[in-house]
């Protein structure tokens, strides 16, 4: 199989000889002569060479031999078409004058990048005392030809890509299995595999010279992009064993490189790392976002970029209505609520009861299992999302994970690729992971809700309980000994007198009862004291290494706070110590309460690794949160950080 063309020059080491001199030099010792005439239809193949190994004459049955036409080989260094000659200087056909040498064997390359071996007869040109060159008569040997069959069938059926390279490392020829894995057959140029650069850069150049010395390699996986050898190579990770081939006396004819396609190995492997950090980062933020949007926007970013798509959305189960509501995307990892996209087909519900007979239905909500779509565009299911998916880059392939809980599917994740592509089962199963994350969130959210309206409850059985054993009783009271000094007050002034002190006591002692009533709503740390001396409790409890340096000051003279506020303000609060304390890894913390009517403003600043907050995703839902919590008391929060140089969170509130 030709693989490349016939050279422009025949290069040894830095000479490079021109071919513009392809005819015969002006030393042809046979032009023009009779013995031309003999020598050109003799059946041995015969050519002549000068004193520096340039061939001045080839016979007809030499070119053929060699698989060249005369007038490109006349004038080029002819030592250059024996395996293992790399230096005109190493030419065989030129030996010192007056020296005869015996025939020897040599290997031959020829044009169409196979071989033979061929005994070489050489005498002298001799001009008197001067040797103009040497002439040279090969005799082909005989080829092992069956044993040779069979390893051309195996060199053109193999499944595995494989190169036979030229001892100079020159492509000989490639099999089927290179074409399909690398996307072409042919390098034009020059290409040697001894001076590849990317082989070179990537450190694997000493594995490729010990195979062309002789040892059998195997080289490490490495990522190699063929486009840099021809327009239609592609990239693949690859492990590549190399064999020289030997003559019987362990002369090295030519190296066989064989490689082994590992991209679906090394995406795993990959993929199997960032599934790790995706499932502790999302296992994080479940255990510390209060908000469940901001958590599934956390995990559908998370999905996207994991399996390296620019759509994933949620979809919700409306059991009371039988719909299924798109409840919100991730569009390059932009979070996008389904209110905010009445464009979309489904951000109004898809009736479920319409859709019994499909496909997602049954594979998703009947057996509960992930269904993969292959050719998104014509199939039925996608009729109502071909026009809203196309003009988003049409949406060829996409994976729908069932979120399952007590065997109803309340809700599914659909992971959508602008591409043709295969989900390998270690992205689905990085998907089902997720979703039972998800699915794990929406009922801790249910849970807690009812549990919200469980302690809300409880907590209105409780004050009734309160006011009914303090301030009712008390007030009843109250009116029971005013009652009393009136009656008394006619006729023992001082009777009366003592039925108002004690009526005075009842008030004070069911004012005493009704703070304390009070007092039990606020938070555990701001019952402890006020705002500034929670803060600074807050600060000591989340200070778990002795090395960093913490600080708390309160400037001004304090005023009350609605409940609500300082409430929101120590939240954020302990949100921007945890980022600085935790991720961060701040040496030095200060917060700053400073009091100025009728504003107040907490600072939080730290001297940590700070980030680009220009380019700050959506998956940094701590810091949504914040934002969220501040635009709650209608405050405004300014984030201020620069990498390498600490971050400050400043919220200030108009009281």
């Amino acid at each position: 199989m030709l693989v490349g063309r016939v050279p422009g020059s025949l290069d040894y080491g830095r000479q490079s000889y021109p071919a513009s001199n392809c005819m015969f030099v002006r030393q042809d010792p046979v032009a023009d002569t009779p013995l031309r005439l003999v020598l050109d239809a003799a059946p041995a193949p015969i050519f002549s060479v000068d004193r520096r190994g340039r061939c001045t004459y080839i016979n007809r049955a030499a070119a053929e031999l060699f698989g060249y036409p005369p007038h490109l080989l006349a004038g080029q260094f002819i030592a250059r078409l024996i395996l293992g000659v790399s230096d005109w200087r190493e030419c065989p056909f030129c030996p010192p004058p007056g020296l005869q040498e015996p025939p020897a064997v040599a290997r031959f390359i020829r044009g169409d990048g196979s071989t033979f071996a061929a005994r070489y007869t050489r005498a002298p040109l001799v001009d008197g005392d001067w040797a103009r060159g040497t002439v040279v008569t090969l005799e082909v040997l005989p080829e092992a030809a069956a044993p040779q069959a069979r390893l051309d069938r195996f060199f053109a059926q193999s499944p595995l890509s494989m190169v036979l390279y030229a001892l100079d490392g020159r492509v000989l020829s490639v099999n089927d299995a290179f074409r399909r894995m690398w996307g072409f057959d042919r390098i034009d140029g020059d290409y040697s595999v001894l001076r590849d650069p990317q082989l070179i850069q990537l450190g694997v150049m000493p594995y490729v010279e010990r195979a062309f010395a002789g040892e059998s390699t195997l080289m490490p996986p490495i990522c190699y992009n063929a486009a840099a050898l021809h327009p239609a190579g592609q990239e693949h990770w690859a492990q590549a064993f190399l064999y020289p081939i030997k003559d019987a006396d362990g002369t090295v004819r030519e190296v066989a490189l064989i490689h082994q396609d590992v991209s679906d190995l090394k995406r795993a492997e990959l993929l199997a790392r960032g599934q790790i950090e995706a499932l502790v980062d999302t296992l994080g933020a479940l255990a510390a976002e209060p908000m469940l949007d901001s958590f599934l926007g956390q995990v559908l970013t998370t999905i996207a970029t994991q399996l390296g798509v620019p759509l994933a959305e949620f979809w919700l189960t409306d059991f009371e209505d039988d719909l299924s509501v798109m409840h919100m995307t991730s569009w390059h990892g932009r979070i996008l609520m389904g209110a905010d996209q009445p464009d979309h087909p489904g951000a109004c519900g898809k009736p479920l009861s319409e859709a019994r007979d499909c496909e997602v239905y049954q594979q998703v909500y009947l057996h509960r299992r992930c269904l993969v779509l292959e050719d998104v565009p014509n199939n039925p299911v996608s009729v109502p999302f071909r026009e809203w998916a196309a003009a988003r880059g049409g949406i060829q392939t996409m994976l729908i994970v069932p979120l399952v809980l007590a065997d109803r599917v309340i809700g599914s994740f659909s992971v959508c690729s602008t591409e043709k592509r295969v989900f390998l089962s270690q992205e689905i199963e990085l998907a089902q992971a997720l979703a039972h994350q998800a699915t794990l969130a929406v009922q801790l959210t249910r849970l807690a809700e009812q549990g919200r309206r469980s302690a809300v409850l409880e907590e209105r059985n409780r004050m009734a309980r309160e006011l009914h054993d303090t301030l009712m009783q008390g007030l009843a009271g109250i009116v029971v000994q005013l009652q009393a000094a009136t009656d008394a007050g006619v006729a023992d002034p001082l009777d009366g007198r003592d039925h108002i002190d004690r009526a005075r006591t009842l008030a004070r002692r069911s004012l005493a009862e009704a703070r304390r009533s009070v007092r039990a709503l606020r938070p555990q740390l701001l019952e402890q004291g006020d705002l500034g001396q929670a803060l600074a409790d807050l600060l000591q409890q989340s200070i778990y290494d002795n090395h960093t340096e913490a600080r708390c000051e309160v400037r001004g003279t304090p005023f009350a706070l609605p409940a609500e506020a300082e409430n929101q303000l120590l939240r954020i609060a302990g949100e921007a110590l945890s980022n600085a304390l935790r991720h961060a890894r701040a040496n030095r913390v200060h917060v700053e309460l400073d009091y100025e009517r009728p504003q107040v403003r907490l600072v939080v600043a730290d001297d940590g690794r700070g980030f680009d907050p220009d380019r700050v995703g959506t998956d940094r839902f701590g810091l949504v949160g914040m934002r969220e919590r501040a635009e709650r008391i209608g405050a405004d929060l300014r984030l201020e950080s620069v990498p390498g140089q600490g971050t400050r969170v400043a919220v200030t509130l108009v009281s």
